[in-house]
């Protein structure tokens, strides 16, 4: 390192003033990346698939390093998702703990009863959870079904889907419109985008 070498373990350099070379050849610290992804209808949020469905790594930039979905959607949901290489941030933002709010675009195959849209945010006790959204709003309705705004400040397995499936509803449809401060905004099924310094610092603040 800087001309020495080193022969003990667990030291300390700082990667922006020292220069640090194995076997000649120099280290730099990898380069953190932070995508927003709309992720589309029937792609697997994993690293690889061991069916040969196409996964969400294979949307963006594969020069990137090691990168890896921030939470999950399941393969019949869209909407937005975070791709980095960073492992704390990953944590943060995804931690139960946190209580992270996400917010969602709900198409079932009828309107809730209002019994049931008033359980839903009071709580509803499915396969032993108890799940509850922060709010819950209708935006459409005709004949064909009905669309609404959900807010959840957790992130359970498959929560939504158990909710109204505990409601005696099926979800036609199911698009996560935002995480935190970020929305999907104008990106479309497939589409990415590097996330700002200021978005990421305003989704760390929130943790």
């Amino acid at each position: 390192m800087d001309g020495a070498c080193v022969t003990v373990q667990g030291l300390t350099v700082d990667p922006a003033s020292a220069t640090v070379l194995v076997r000649g050849k120099r280290v730099r610290p990898q380069q953190k990346v932070y995508f927003a992804l709309y992720k589309p209808h029937g792609v697997i949020c994993t690293v690889r698939d061991t069916h040969g469905r196409p996964t969400v790594l294979s949307l963006v930039p594969r020069d990137c390093g090691r990168l890896f979905p921030v939470g999950r959607l399941d393969a019949d949901s869209e909407g937005l998702l975070f791709v980095t290489n960073d492992g704390d941030f990953s944590q943060r933002i995804s931690h139960p703990r946190h209580h992270m709010e996400k917010r969602y675009q709900v198409w079932s195959s009828a309107a809730l009863s209002s019994a049931y849209l008033a359980s839903m945010t009071r709580g509803i006790r499915h396969d032993g959870e108890f799940l509850r959204a922060r709010s819950v709003s209708l935006l459409h309705q005709n004949d064909n079904g009905a669309r609404y705004e959900v807010v959840l400040g957790e992130g359970k397995n498959r929560q939504l889907r158990r909710m109204f499936e505990a409601c005696e509803l099926k979800i036609t449809r199911l698009r996560r419109e935002a995480i935190g401060p970020i929305r999907l905004g104008k990106l479309r099924p497939g589409d990415w985008r590097e996330l700002g310094p200021e978005e990421i610092r305003s989704l760390i603040r929130m943790t």
